[in-house]
């Protein structure tokens, strides 16, 4: 009987040992998982940050695109304005 515990003993201590092992293996596999998790968030966060700034360039663009438009519209006012002010000197003189 004896025999019989020291036995279940050693198989306790065994067994706890594995546990011990499978514990620790278990903590580097979830201090990799947590590696690989913070190396992909800080991949999203560059790629959020490159689509934002390529967002804020397009804004910047389209405001000066805006401006031009104006600017050259307003010449555009100003050069038919003129072409009927001559239209209407030569019809006069015309006659």
């Amino acid at each position: 009987m004896l025999d019989d515990m020291k036995r279940d003993i050693e198989m306790l201590k065994e067994s706890n040992r594995n546990i011990a092992k499978e514990i620790f293996m278990l903590q580097d596999r979830m201090d990799n998982l947590g590696d690989q998790m913070a190396r992909g968030f800080r991949e999203v966060l560059g790629r959020f940050d490159i689509f934002a700034n390529e967002v804020d360039l397009s804004r910047r663009e389209r405001k000066l695109q805006d401006v031009s438009f104006n600017l050259l519209n307003e010449k555009l006012a100003n050069h038919e304005a003129r072409i009927v002010r001559v239209e209407r000197i030569e019809g006069i003189q015309g006659t």
